[in-house]
């Protein structure tokens, strides 16, 4: 992580988990839409939409990521960036909001979800090229 970075954990990139918001409270009413992940830990997420919210508004998330699936997962905008056309949200998970988010099936559905991240960027980041030309090939390897 950067000097800089503000994030006390590790994100992992989110664009491949299904995820469902809407905000949590008076409009409890309304329905659940889909947002954009852009990364993900088990103590937060990163999202981007076109609805404006403000700073401590708290939101309900359902995750599905494989075979693994959470529902009702309590967080609040903790750090709002204005894209040209969208709003990027740091949201922190709220462990302390109800029964449910201090449950240990929560916190053990967002932490699979956080290996099954994991897994795919490691996977993906030990994937072996083959050499860029036939004298590549041809040297013996400094490894015996």
């Amino acid at each position: 992580m950067h000097e800089n970075e503000r994030r006390k954990y590790q994100r992992l990139s989110g664009s491949s988990i299904q995820t469902l918001f809407k905000r949590k409270g008076f409009l409890s009413f309304s329905s659940y839409k889909s947002v954009k992940v852009v990364d993900y830990s088990r103590f937060g997420v990163g999202i981007v939409h076109n609805e404006k919210y403000r700073m401590g508004d708290e939101l309900l998330f359902n995750f599905s990521k494989q075979n693994e699936h959470v529902e009702h997962v309590v967080g609040f905008i903790c750090h709002i960036k204005e894209l040209d056309e969208d709003y990027s949200y740091g949201i922190q998970f709220d462990f302390s909001a109800n029964k449910h988010m201090r449950s240990e099936n929560v916190e053990k559905a967002l932490t699979r979800i956080e290996k099954l991240l994991d897994k795919t960027v490691n996977a993906e980041s030990e994937i072996e090229l083959p050499p860029h030309n036939e004298t590549d090939a041809a040297q013996p390897s400094a490894h015996h």
